[in-house]
């Protein structure tokens, strides 16, 4: 099926754009599993705005006033949202149009899209394949002409990795760029709504539209400079400005053959085109894994305390509070929440606090610092956006640390909050896509988009 970019609905109206979302969300659909729930657009009227009419996909965990907004857990199934994200308020005050909402890991927790309590969602392009997680139904909605792009939340690499697995492109800002008013809070530090789409054009497009301070997120600001940013032409002037850091090895990562065999041919790709290459040594890279599982895991622990059957859905009567808290978690969240609360639960628990928690805190300040100083050097980086190319359906399911370590390359950029892009660059022998990441330093995330949109453009 083609995939769509928001030029493809151009000049078409709204009646004719309805019928070709209708179309290949019946084609596609039943076989990929992309949509927890694909919306009546019929009742959609005319918009009017920058992105008038335009089609786009919702994950389940980013709230849209008056629909089920479920984080794909049986705890929040039947829950309505009581107001919109802020970001879908700037998308809809521009005129677009909402297909549905797209399965996810529970409370985006996991990579491969398997952890949904309600379906598994199939990679588009191979269907014994994951797509990705957690953000796996948005990227494969994009991929299969469900829409023209899609939200979804990065907390660990969860908009990046499921973009490299269905071979589109992957967006996650620096922390603040968009608001976080509205997304259901998995670790609230490294939480960032992102955005996959078949362009880094499309993508600088909706940018500019969602950025904006939000009065009540005070980690949001406004980005002027991303603000015009869907209005400007790329140039090669732009391109051709900027050092790119690289690795020679992954020392303590396994990597497949595949990955980097296209890690070096990009890099290769990049000498001819007589940019200023330079070799880099990461910093701590090889502890982002478990310094990410750790720190989420203690958030994610706090955030999910809420749902105890007392105010939110699946309200089990018991004849005592614990007994309505046991029967409630038990029966509402699936394996691998319980996994990461047990994890958050002890990390912060009397006794492991300071070995685990405090210590990884510490870590994480000096991976700023040892970042900041990383990027006074160099303008990008240049990483593969996954360790493998995408994995079989069940293959990692009952291997958990197997599966953590598919955000191998992407956790670091959301626990220093820098902004970080996956382009779709490969195939391996197979077929199946391999994704390559570019990151920047934190707030030049215009700097980012525009040169990455320019190094498609030469590498076509």
């Amino acid at each position: 099926m083609k995939k769509l970019t928001i030029d493809s609905f151009r000049g078409k109206s709204v009646d004719e754009i309805k019928k070709t979302i209708k179309k290949n969300i019946s084609a596609a659909d039943p076989k990929i599993n992309a949509y927890l729930e694909a919306f009546d657009i019929d009742k959609f009227e005319q918009g009017k705005g920058l992105l008038a009419n335009i089609p786009f996909a919702v994950k389940d965990n980013i709230l849209i006033k008056g629909m089920i907004s479920s984080c794909a857990s049986r705890m929040l199934a039947d829950y309505k949202a009581p107001y919109s994200a802020f970001v879908i308020e700037k998308l809809l005050s521009e005129g677009a149009m909402i297909t549905g909402r797209t399965n996810m890991d529970e409370f985006a927790m996991g990579s491969s899209t398997e952890n949904s309590a309600f379906m598994t969602t199939k990679n588009p392009l191979n269907e014994e394949y994951v797509p990705g997680g957690s953000s796996g139904g948005s990227a494969a909605a994009v991929a299969s002409g469900m829409c023209a792009f899609a939200l979804g939340s990065d907390t660990g690499g969860s908009v990046r990795q499921p973009a490299a697995f269905c071979g589109i492109y992957g967006y996650k800002p620096t922390y603040g760029v968009f608001s976080r008013r509205g997304l259901v809070a998995y670790c609230s530090s490294f939480d960032q709504i992102g955005v996959l789409a078949n362009s880094i054009e499309d993508i600088a497009m909706v940018s500019s539209v969602m950025n904006d301070k939000d009065p009540y997120d005070l980690t949001s600001y406004l980005d002027r400079e991303l603000k015009e940013l869907g209005k400007i032409k790329y140039t090669d002037s732009v391109f051709k400005s900027g050092i790119i850091g690289v690795v020679n090895t992954f020392e303590g990562i396994p990597v497949s053959p595949e990955i980097e065999a296209s890690y070096k041919k990009l890099v290769g790709e990049l000498r001819k085109m007589n940019l200023e290459v330079v070799n880099i040594s990461p910093p701590f890279l090889e502890y982002a894994i478990p310094l990410y599982y750790v720190l989420s895991a203690a958030e994610a622990a706090s955030n999910l305390a809420r749902f105890d059957g007392v105010k939110y859905a699946f309200n089990k009567r018991s004849a005592s509070y614990q007994k309505l808290l046991m029967k409630t978690r038990g029966e509402g969240f699936g394996r691998e929440v319980k996994r990461r609360i047990m994890l958050g639960t002890f990390v912060t628990s009397s006794g492991y606090k300071d070995e685990f928690y405090k210590k990884a805190n510490r870590l994480r300040t000096n991976m700023k610092k040892s970042y900041d100083a990383l990027f006074s050097n160099i303008d990008y980086m240049l990483l593969p956006t996954t360790p493998t190319p995408p994995f079989k359906l069940g293959e990692k399911i009952d291997d958990p640390v197997a599966m953590y370590y598919s955000d191998a390359f992407t956790t670091f950029a959301n626990i220093i909050g820098i902004p970080a892009l996956s382009i779709p660059y490969d195939t391996d022998p197979k077929g199946l896509p391999i994704g390559m990441q570019v990151l920047s330093n934190v707030k030049r995330d215009v700097d980012l988009l525009t040169f990455c949109a320019n190094l498609v453009r030469k590498l076509k």
